[in-house]
């Protein structure tokens, strides 16, 4: 087995982000008139890309969605971004992957920008060889896009991909682990339920667990 580049998902695999999520979520439907009860009810909104939230799980015209998503981002980067926490012992494995020198790396649906700003305020924004996410103009809006840009960014011929792995929490990880040809390792603590995660070829239930399969020769 022995990956060399790992390639992580954000929300719900490095980063506790619910709250603030959920919140922006609930100020935007609010807003646009739609009713919210308790903030456990829009779970659905973290993972996936925000457009699609919004117009999946809400009878919504497509100029609503937009204004969710405006007002969902207008919120996120002025509170949300801050209320958020790392899951225990992410920083620490993140530390030991990179002192074994593994090459890591962020694909993830949240926009590049917000995930840098919390990556820096955990202190380990310069482990990360990429980051990418969706950015704020619309490009990279689901997980195989991110994923096929960062593997531009490396340069990745299919040679490569045998060295490469995906985790994640989510459904969507492993569509676009798999879509691009890459395994994925799924996580339990996070915001998947296991029923959707059967598809990934790993599956682990704490960071503990995880650092121990990235690490293994």
């Amino acid at each position: 087995m022995g990956w060399n580049v790992i390639l992580f998902d954000f929300d719900g695999t490095l980063c506790d982000s619910g709250v603030g999520i959920t919140r922006c979520a609930a100020h935007a439907l609010k807003a646009l008139g739609f009713p919210v009860g308790e903030l456990s009810t829009l779970r659905y909104f973290i993972g996936p890309p925000l457009e699609s939230s919004f117009r999946d799980n809400n009878d919504m015209t497509e100029q609503q969605v937009q204004e969710g998503v405006r007002l969902f981002r207008a919120r996120y980067a002025e509170k949300g971004v801050h209320e958020h926490e790392s899951y225990p012992g992410v920083p620490e494995m993140l530390r030991a992957l990179r002192d074994a020198g593994k090459r890591l790396c962020i694909a993830s649906s949240k926009p590049r920008v917000f995930v840098e700003e919390i990556l820096a305020s955990y202190g380990v924004l310069d482990y990360f060889e990429q980051v990418v996410g969706c950015e704020l103009d619309g490009r990279f809006g689901t997980k195989t896009l991110v994923l096929e840009e960062l593997m531009r960014r490396l340069d990745a011929q299919n040679g490569d991909k045998a060295d490469m792995v995906m985790v994640g929490d989510r459904k969507y990880d492993i569509e676009g682990a798999h879509n691009i040809g890459l395994p994925c390792v799924a996580v339990l603590y996070g915001y998947g339920e296991a029923d959707e995660l059967r598809a990934a070829e790993f599956v682990v239930g704490t960071v503990g667990e995880l650092q121990s399969l990235l690490l293994r020769d």
